[in-house]
């Protein structure tokens, strides 16, 4: 039922493979936001994060557009992996999504290399203002620096 109304809607089915490269990477090239989990899927709650994929590091390259970090952290269950969607999350909800670095992916990059350093950053805790809010930071990596957009 949610599939049908999620490609009526124009969502990429995530089943991997080079056609949902070539379908998101198309999508991308003229000008739609494709918001990826780069493990595949979201975290279950209380996990740590999967291994991160390179497929989407191939989206970027292959539309030649750049990547940006985002985020995102929850208190709640509202954005749990296996929580039945008629179920009510925990309330209330806090949600934080913090924007990271804009990372440009030349197309000769090595996409596992760049996927791995990403996923690093990730791993990384946040960084802070005084006031405790999470802000952007300039990711170090032994490979490659990543500046702040």
């Amino acid at each position: 039922m949610l599939g049908a109304a999620a490609r009526r809607a124009g969502y990429l089915a995530s089943d991997g493979g080079l056609d949902l490269v070539r379908a998101a990477a198309a999508k991308v090239a003229v000008g739609h936001v494709l918001i990826i989990f780069p493990e595949g899927t979201r975290t279950p709650a209380g996990q740590s994060l999967l291994p991160f994929k390179p497929g989407f590091v191939l989206i970027a390259r292959r539309a030649r557009v750049p990547i940006q970090l985002v985020r995102i952290t929850t208190d709640s269950n509202v954005l749990t992996k296996g929580r039945a969607w008629w179920r009510p999350p925990r309330l209330p909800a806090h949600i934080t999504v913090a924007v990271g670095p804009r990372i440009a992916v030349d197309t000769a990059a090595d996409p596992v290399g760049i996927a791995a350093d990403i996923e690093a950053w990730f791993r990384s805790p946040p960084v802070a203002d005084a006031a405790g809010a999470p802000v952007g930071e300039a990711v170090t990596s032994p490979i490659r620096s990543f500046p702040v957009a």
